[in-house]
């Protein structure tokens, strides 16, 4: 509810802040240090990133399965690539 009300993230927060499965490489080093560390569901924290504060629910985690782990490296690759770009450059080498 708090994500509802509260939230600027117009993509979130009418979803009641749900952000679906993730897998690592996929968001912001703070918020994932904090999703893939040792949690017991129903933890809640309050953790700071760029784009400001974020109030995470722990679900639980599960194990993807192979189209997941396919889709979740691609996106990790894409936000590598971005995340570079931004930071100034990006250098690539196409065999």
């Amino acid at each position: 509810e708090v994500a509802r009300v509260e939230s600027e993230d117009r993509g979130s927060s009418a979803r009641g802040g749900d952000l679906g499965w993730f897998g690592k490489g996929m968001m912001v080093k703070p918020f994932e240090e904090w999703c893939f560390a040792e949690h017991k569901i129903g933890d809640i924290d309050v953790v700071e990133t760029i784009y400001g504060y974020h109030v995470i629910y722990f679900v639980g985690q599960k194990e993807a399965d192979d189209d997941q782990k396919y889709q979740i490296a691609v996106k990790a690759m894409q936000k590598e690539m971005n995340d570079a770009v931004e930071a100034g450059g990006y250098e690539a080498e196409i065999k």
